[in-house]
C-alpha cells in the first residue's frame, strides 16, 4: 500500500484532483483521525481489485499539524 505524507498530498493537490474518501463513521469524527481506518479500507478495496490507492500517512491529524494550521487538532 502506498502512503503519502500530508505535505506530499498538498503538493499533489496543486496539479491533480484525486477522489478523496473520508471513511470515518459519524461517531468517528471526534476520535478517528490518524489514518488507521482508512488503511483498513484500502486493504479491503485492494481485495476488490481496485488500484492506485493511497493512504494519507497520519490521517487528517497530520494534515492539520503540517498543512492547514486553521484546522483544529484534537
Amino acid at each position: 500500500m502506498l502512503k503519502m505524507s500530508a505535505t506530499q498530498l498538498a503538493t499533489h493537490l496543486q496539479t491533480a484532483a484525486p477522489l478523496l474518501l473520508d471513511v470515518r463513521e459519524p461517531w468517528g469524527f471526534d476520535i478517528c483521525h490518524h489514518g488507521i481506518r482508512s488503511q483498513q479500507v484500502i486493504w479491503f478495496l485492494q481485495q476488490q481489485a481496485l488500484e492506485n490507492l493511497v493512504n494519507l500517512d497520519g490521517g487528517v491529524d497530520a494534515w492539520a499539524r503540517t498543512v492547514d494550521a486553521d484546522m483544529p487538532v484534537y
